[in-house]
């Protein structure tokens, strides 16, 4: 498979499996092709409504501040490149450039 379809099941599976809490601002964060097993690793991030950012006492529904990763969480799926079941999701740490 191509990247983009690894990256369209990586997407639609983070909000299939995620839907019930209603996450917002779904977006690719990063892509991978291990070589060695033959599985996309795409990191996909979202905002969590229970952890708005705040500015002067004011929740906001987006991401603003001075670490845009501060409020976001990250996702690492991998993807057999065969098949394109998906093999797994875990917690991806990301880390704002310096």
């Amino acid at each position: 498979m191509d990247v983009k379809k690894a990256i369209k099941i990586a997407k639609t599976y983070v909000a299939d499996i995620f839907s019930d809490e209603k996450i917002d601002h779904l977006g690719l964060e990063e892509t991978g092709f291990d070589e060695s097993k033959n599985v996309w690793l795409i990191t996909i991030g979202f905002a969590r409504k229970w952890n708005p950012t705040k500015i002067g006492g004011a929740s906001l529904p987006t991401v603003v501040g001075p670490n845009p990763y501060e409020n976001r969480t990250f996702k690492q799926v991998a993807i057999d490149d065969k098949s394109g079941r998906v093999l797994y999701v875990k917690d991806r740490i990301l880390r704002e450039a310096a």
